[in-house]
């Protein structure tokens, strides 16, 4: 069977266009109430076609059609206002993880965890913006605009250096207009035994995995508290609850930033600002491949995860979404983990 000139089924799914009328077909359903001329079972051709010519509706039918839906059908003079109302929806009432037109702020987000939720908030709807360390991720920002149909930019800050931390909110502000979203993803990890772990390295590790976290919370809580509304999403660790080995001021940091996110939590909750933390088990990154080409610590780790795999940076998607969404709104002070089970055992 052929639809709209593609015939094969896998292109079929993916296909906006088919995507769009499948959207047309299924939200009747869902907006019984909404009745008038022109607007039963099956909604008016001219309506639909000014749906379908939103080029944000190509790239999100699923989140956008709501919006573009509102816009065009309240705008049409056939429609019955009372009945219009009556079975009016919006993106906020049935999309609990809709993220569109809000900004947020990922940094370490060049690669590994921190794009991957990058890329998970743009495919909500988000705005992001991209800090990296050294070089700007051109590359990722382009394609997560051209892939989710928003705005995408980066930064640069060195966040081991504490004037460059103070600049980036004020930055991402000045760029964006507005900041909804703060995700602390950027880490470092130095190992080494115990007992000749380095000052410098403790200072490093300290200084970028949790006095960066603090002061870009500060700054951003300012910010969201002045707005009244705000998501702030730490990334903390399994070492929260767990020591390691050979990774002591990480372990430290990662620790300190599970209770700076339920301290922050015990001031900001009643101010409509969010601060949630993730703490995810051991996921295959940079910072973790020592690890993983460590046959007989790889083996080890394998065997006590329940789930029977290493996680993927992905994995880390949808909770990042979650916390930064309407649907966590009365979430206050959690770390949640992401860890394949580990801490069940």
């Amino acid at each position: 069977m052929q639809t709209n000139g593609v015939d094969d089924p896998a292109k079929q799914r993916n296909d906006p266009r088919i995507r769009l009328a499948n959207n047309i077909r299924y939200f009747p359903s869902r907006i019984s109430g909404l009745r008038g001329p022109g607007l039963n079972t099956l909604w008016d051709v001219s309506i639909v076609k000014q749906i379908h010519a939103s080029e944000r509706v190509r790239a999100q039918p699923h989140v956008e059609f709501l919006d573009a839906f509102n816009r065009v059908v309240y705008a049409n003079p056939n429609t019955d206002p009372t009945a219009a109302e009556f079975g009016k929806v919006t993106s906020q009432n049935n999309h609990p993880f809709d993220l569109s037109g809000r900004v947020a702020l990922v940094t370490g987000a060049s690669r590994g965890i921190g794009a991957a939720m990058a890329r998970a908030l743009a495919s909500c709807g988000a705005d992001v913006i991209l800090h990296a360390s050294r070089s700007e991720p051109d590359d990722l920002a382009a394609a997560i605009a051209r892939e989710n149909g928003v705005k995408a930019s980066c930064l640069v800050a060195n966040l081991e250096q504490r004037e460059e931390a103070y600049t980036l909110v004020p930055r991402a502000l000045a760029a964006a207009g507005r900041l909804d979203i703060l995700v602390n993803n950027a880490g470092i990890i130095r190992r080494a035994d115990a007992v000749d772990y380095s000052d410098a390295d403790w200072d490093a590790v300290l200084e970028v995995d949790l006095s960066s976290v603090f002061r870009l919370c500060r700054a951003a809580g300012r910010h969201m508290l002045a707005e009244g509304r705000g998501k702030i999403v730490n990334v903390s660790s399994l070492l929260a609850f767990q020591g390691g080995i050979r990774v002591p001021a990480y372990a430290a940091a990662k620790a300190g930033v599970a209770q700076l996110t339920k301290a922050l939590a015990n001031e900001w909750a009643g101010r409509g600002v969010n601060v949630n933390a993730i703490a995810p088990g051991y996921i295959r990154t940079d910072n973790t491949r020592a690890l993983a080409e460590d046959p007989i610590r790889y083996k080890q780790i394998l065997e006590r995860i329940p789930a029977g795999r290493w996680g993927d940076p992905q994995d880390l998607a949808g909770a990042v979404v979650f916390l930064a969404s309407p649907a966590a709104d009365y979430v206050h002070g959690h770390v949640l983990v992401v860890d394949g089970g580990w801490m069940g055992r």
